[in-house]
């Protein structure tokens, strides 16, 4: 970022926060009911001051408003857990063809009916990230101007707030990988284009992390659920300097979620689908990021346009990404700002070149790069062009922010939007 006497401002994260209460474990949809329970006699976004600082229900906490997944409603676990402990006073389902814009503006309508409602949410990283942005909209007059307001397209939106901020949503995810449920970043598609809302008011005040929310689905999609907080502790970590706690963390979690591939077997079963949520959610809540970019995740506005050009999932996008990437590193065709060579080694444990084909295997066995959501990509010189449609994307409407790849050159972003896109990606 380029501050006003034209030198380059440094942005790391120098302070620590999860205000988000996470229970988690077998029958953890059992504490829907406690979670929905405001605390009050704090700064979070949204609380009842009283004095002492004692808990109340929310008023209205019998009719809350509930945001979810169409596919969930009313027939799965978590759904029957949840009409048990509410009487929801509407629900607002979300087809799988909903476009996130009007999703978004359904749930700010409903909200805005339900004043004094505490909102669940029950799906997946897109309806938890619409709910927490609905949900801080309603109490922040000031970020919902910002969110549907005139310049609301902006690629990136940093809100600011009280560092244990959080809003009243209750996520639980019932998809593996996104870490919506405890994250200050939300993701909004609309007009074909993505953007990110970042600020500590979008932290969701509670998360039930239960594996009875994650049961029923193939295991390749669970598998593909490791892949993202691969991608979120690794690339920032070899983007980063050296700092011993948090390399020793980020090394840690990577082991975890490789064994957790390497150990799925046919069916992940609870255990398997608890640890994985887990680990997801601990990227955002561990000290990984103090002393980091919080744009150091280099992959990620790649991964972004790959998805909106060819039409695979950001688990598919992030796997056709990793290894070049490492590839890049190793035959120095990438430089500073995606890491080095030295990182790598300290994070993973081997040479990026070994790293590469590694991750490469690994993505393989697990199926992750098979997560098209439409048709299949072009090829040959057809993926050229899309290749370059990317590295444009990602300098104009990424790079141009200030934040992102600071320091990348266009050769380097086109070098890597190309091997990604390419056949091979040979460096």
């Amino acid at each position: 970022m380029i501050g006003e006497d034209g030198g380059v401002v440094s942005v790391v994260v120098d302070s620590w926060s999860c205000p988000t209460t996470i229970y988690a474990g077998a029958g953890a949809l059992g504490h829907l009911a406690a979670a929905a329970v405001l605390p009050v006699g704090s700064s979070g976004i949204g609380d009842r001051v009283q004095p002492g600082g004692a808990s109340v229900p929310a008023e209205g906490s019998a009719g809350v408003v509930l945001l979810t997944d169409a596919r969930l409603w009313p027939g799965s676990a978590a759904a029957e857990a949840l009409t048990r402990s509410f009487s929801p006073a509407e629900v607002i389902d979300r087809s799988a063809d909903e476009r996130d814009e009007v999703f978004l503006q359904r749930a700010l309508d409903s909200l805005a009916a339900h004043p004094a409602a505490p909102v669940l949410a029950l799906g997946g990283g897109s309806v938890l990230d619409v709910a927490r942005l609905a949900a801080l909209a309603r109490v922040d007059a000031g970020f919902a101007e910002a969110l549907t307001g005139p310049g609301s397209q902006a690629p990136l939106r940093m809100w600011p707030g009280a560092r244990n901020a959080a809003n009243s949503v209750v996520c639980i995810p019932t998809t593996l990988g996104t870490a919506a449920e405890v994250s200050p970043i939300a993701v909004l598609r609309r007009g074909g284009r993505t953007q990110m809302f970042a600020g500590p008011g979008l932290r969701a005040r509670a998360a039930v992390l239960d594996p009875a929310a994650t049961a029923g689905h193939r295991r390749e999609a669970l598998l593909a659920g490791l892949v993202e907080p691969l991608s979120r502790v690794l690339v920032p970590a070899v983007t980063g300097a050296p700092l011993p706690l948090q390399d020793a963390l980020a090394a840690a979690l990577v082991q975890v979620l490789l064994d957790l591939g390497d150990a799925a077997g046919t069916n992940p079963d609870a255990d398997w689908r608890l640890t994985a949520a887990l680990t997801s959610s601990q990227t955002h809540t561990a000290f990984l990021g103090l002393g980091r970019s919080p744009f150091g995740h280099a992959l990620w506005p790649f991964a972004t346009e790959v998805m909106a050009a060819i039409g695979v999932t950001k688990a598919a996008a992030l796997a056709m990404l990793v290894p070049p990437w490492l590839r890049g590193l190793a035959a120095g065709v990438l430089g500073p700002a995606f890491g080095s060579a030295a990182r790598v080694r300290t994070i993973v444990g081997m040479p990026p070149d070994e790293a590469a084909q590694s991750l490469a295997g690994w993505f393989g066995r697990g199926g992750f790069a098979s997560g098209r959501r439409g048709e299949a990509g072009p090829g040959g010189s057809a993926r050229q062009g899309v290749a370059a449609e990317v590295a444009a994307q990602v300098r104009t409407t990424w790079q141009a922010t200030g934040f992102f790849l600071s320091g990348a050159t266009a050769a380097e972003i086109d070098w890597l939007s190309a091997a990604a896109l390419a056949e091979s990606s040979d460096p």
